[in-house]
């Protein structure tokens, strides 16, 4: 469903969203932004994706990575950044 790179779900009110955003950018990691409130059943969708109700989600090249905790946990072991040099 989603190409290539990273892809952040997201929505205007979430918090954590915003400061992922600020992380990837202050990374210089490049990411699409898909607002859940920009798509009909957009919360549903997340769901169906992931299993989850809560923003943000990740995904990196189409395959799901996880949530916010999974980015923190990738990030202090750098498996995140491995995944960003391949």
């Amino acid at each position: 469903m989603f190409g290539p790179g990273v892809t952040l779900i997201t929505s205007s009110f979430c918090p954590i969203c915003k400061t992922v955003k600020e992380i990837f950018k202050g990374g210089r990691i490049p990411f699409n932004e898909v607002n859940v409130e920009n798509i009909p059943n957009g919360a549903q969708m997340v769901f169906q994706l992931t299993g989850k109700k809560a923003v943000p989600q990740i995904f990196i090249d189409g395959q799901y990575f996880g949530d916010t905790n999974a980015l923190v946990a990738a990030m202090r072991d750098g498996t995140f950044l491995q995944l960003m040099n391949r």
